[in-house]
């Protein structure tokens, strides 16, 4: 589970823009999975698109993997074992808005 949520359900696919007009000027949009809902249209090259759909779908994971790593650090801390790592992650998560 993530503090950063998205309004709509993840994931995100790419598709035409919301407009016929948006469409004719090569915008894409940004749809929920069932493609009813439009999140975004985005201007620009098509890759900008892609590149926030893969990063929006991708975040709960990686947020999940961070966690899951920062809680193996703080045990080998626990442990005595030094971890600079340990600090990174954190203030990784922290930047994110993931932890406090």
């Amino acid at each position: 589970m993530t503090a950063q949520k998205p309004a709509t359900a993840l994931p995100y696919r790419t598709g035409p823009a919301s407009t016929l007009e948006a469409n004719k000027l090569g915008i894409r949009g940004i749809w929920t999975a069932d493609k009813k809902t439009g999140v975004a249209d985005v201007y620009g090259h098509r890759e900008n698109a892609a590149y926030i759909v893969h990063a929006a779908n991708a975040y709960p994971k990686l947020v999940e993997a961070l966690r899951n790593v920062e809680e193996l650090l703080a045990d080998l801390e626990r442990g005595g074992a030094e971890n600079p790592e340990f600090e990174q992650v954190r203030a990784l998560l922290r930047e994110l808005g993931e932890a406090e």
